[in-house]
């Protein structure tokens, strides 16, 4: 099996998992926002449509496993860009599958062992981009623990989730995690540079996103999580 394959297998899952989920979206959001794909407006469509969408969104990413082709690739790359379009105010989706139309997109263009080594440079521009904004808004702040720790009480009053408190009590295990993503997120492009690192970032990698999920309950490992699969060594790809 291939990245490709393994990839959108698990997006298809993904997608399947959360799929009565964005339905009930489009059937209880009355006013929904376009969104924009450069100067373009991207269509709002109807219930019908929406699940039609669905359907074949799907039926191209269990064909892309079945039978890797540039021509699912590229379909899947289009239709997962006006699908999640629809669903983008969720907090499942915002932000989380921004990947999935690129990831297919390159899948799409170049030949794969070509494409897996520019989707490990999208994973570094991500995290890297992630680990400079913390220093831009935070800066020395972010060390101390103590912005951490103020999401974690706000997402506990919002959600009363109570690993958040518990985490949040603990002044020295949010210095320690800060600490830690930040040296995590800055060197995430030693990954690429230096291959035999690969599986240890993949690893960091889950355990940072599982993390942020059971203390946070934001979830990127079902969208974005697979992409990271490109850091391994695919000889059959």
């Amino acid at each position: 099996m291939t990245f490709a394959q393994l990839y959108c297998g698990l997006i298809g899952l993904s997608l399947l998992a959360d799929s009565f989920e964005h339905r009930r979206h489009i059937l209880a959001c009355r006013r929904r926002r376009s969104l924009k794909f450069f100067s373009i407006s991207l269509p709002l469509l109807d219930e019908t449509s929406f699940l039609r969408l669905q359907r074949l969104l799907l039926f191209s990413l269990i064909c892309s496993v079945l039978s890797p082709n540039r021509f699912f690739f590229a379909f899947g790359a289009v239709g997962s860009l006006l699908y999640f379009s629809q669903v983008h105010a969720l907090g499942s989706v915002r932000r989380k599958a921004n990947t999935v139309p690129i990831v297919l997109s390159l899948l799409a263009i170049f030949p794969q062992p070509l494409a897996g080594r520019l989707i490990q440079l999208l994973l570094v521009q991500i995290y890297t981009s992630a680990g400079l904004q913390k220093i831009r808004h935070s800066g020395r702040k972010w060390l101390s623990g103590r912005v951490l720790q103020a999401y974690l009480y706000r997402n506990f009053l919002l959600t009363d989730w109570k690993p958040s408190l518990v985490l949040g009590k603990s002044l020295v295990w949010c210095r320690v995690l800060s600490l830690s993503a930040l040296l995590f997120e800055m060197s995430f492009g030693l990954s690429v540079l230096l291959p035999s690192l690969a599986m240890g970032y993949l690893m960091s990698a889950l355990l940072f996103h599982l993390g942020i999920y059971l203390f946070l309950r934001v979830n990127y490992l079902s969208y974005q999580g697979p992409a990271l699969l490109a850091l391994l060594n695919w000889s059959g790809a």
